[in-house]
């Protein structure tokens, strides 16, 4: 993993903190760190961090930096540095920290992946804010000998570790997304000739980062199940991972997945129907449907009626055309024509904030 940290020049005990945290680290994670914004705008559009750390807080450059590196992609961390506890926030409250608070300091907190506090009472003070849910403990090496600098940067990079494997299908490569869709193909068919050759190939070149990506992906959206059988359909030496002893943050909201129960294919689109409209329509839902449509004999014509009593049509042609990019399925499966519009979007996004923090 690569970690760019940025922290105030003019602070010492942080940039002395960040340089230890830095050479503790290196075994684990690529570390760089820089004190200016204009540096920081070359190393994340160059270097490409996965993660920039931002160290202490209620100076502008440390929200302009969280806009910078979120806009490339990289998740933020931030470490306040006890800078938001009471005694700090409450000096010259309403003539700086409040319009600071109001205008950038509350929304970078909120839109870090996870703060950091340096001891319990930090982080009671940080929970009370309310800004951000996913607070990590990690003691201070340099004012305690309660941890080693070793043991430190060994929990700071557990952190990043967390971090990278949340909402992991922001961060798959697109030959992931095309792989898991060719493993639920074959999950579900259990029949490796009805994958193209580009769906193979997507299957048989993905390193051990992007397999770690998938299974934790797969873990979430309950479709383990399918994953597994598509892996052994197509006879793959997956590497091994557990998954059990991955960590990663949810979203305060989530919910796992609702399990469809319908037999018949009307009911199970107006089950969908309802999800949708509530914004809990998931991959794993996709996957019973075209599970049902690959594998179930049903009247067709019946079915079509029904969906257009019930106003279906257009909702199910955008399942349709979601089906083929999540699962694979063929037109030849689809009751209806699929199609590809501005709802179809809407159901996309639903679904892929499904897991998002």
């Amino acid at each position: 993993m690569k970690v760019l940290h940025f922290h105030p020049s003019e602070d010492k005990a942080i940039a002395e903190y960040v340089q230890l945290l830095g050479s503790v680290c290196i075994p684990i994670a690529d570390v760089h760190s820089c004190t200016a914004i204009s540096k920081l705008k070359e190393e994340v559009n160059e270097w490409q961090p996965d993660i920039v750390h931002l160290h202490g807080c209620w100076s502008f450059s440390h929200a302009s930096a969280s806009r910078i590196s979120r806009r490339q992609g990289a998740r933020t961390v931030v470490s306040p540095h006890g800078q938001l506890e009471p005694w700090v926030v409450d000096e010259r409250y309403l003539k700086e920290k409040l319009p600071k608070t109001l205008l950038y300091q509350r929304a970078t907190v909120k839109s870090a992946y996870a703060v950091v506090a340096m001891g319990r009472m930090e982080s009671e003070c940080l929970h009370r804010l309310k800004w951000n849910p996913r607070i990590e403990i990690v003691r201070n090496a340099q004012i305690t000998k309660s941890i080693t600098p070793e043991e430190m940067g060994r929990e700071i990079c557990t952190v990043y570790r967390k971090v990278l494997d949340s909402d992991v299908m922001k961060r798959m490569q697109p030959a992931t997304v095309t792989a898991v869709a060719a493993l639920i193909k074959a999950g579900i068919t259990r029949d490796a000739r009805w994958l193209s050759a580009n769906e193979c190939s997507s299957v048989n070149e993905l390193p051990d980062e992007e397999w770690r990506k998938l299974r934790i992906y797969a873990h979430e959206e309950n479709i383990t199940d399918t994953i597994n059988n598509g892996i052994d359909t197509l006879q793959l030496s997956a590497p091994a991972i557990d998954i059990g002893s991955i960590r990663y943050y949810l979203p305060e909201k989530y919910s796992p997945p609702a399990v469809l129960t319908d037999r018949l294919p009307v009911p199970l689109i107006r089950s969908m129907h309802n999800l949708a409209a509530r914004k809990q329509l998931t991959t794993s839902h996709l996957v019973t449907l075209a599970t049902f449509l690959r594998t179930q004999n049903f009247p067709e014509d019946e079915a079509v009626a029904e969906l257009k009593e019930y106003k279906l049509i257009a909702f199910t042609g955008r399942l349709m055309h979601l089906l083929a990019e999540t699962t694979g399925l063929e037109e030849g499966f689809m009751p209806v024509h699929a199609i590809n519009d501005r709802g179809t979007g809407r159901i996309r996004k639903t679904i892929n904030k499904h897991l998002e923090i």
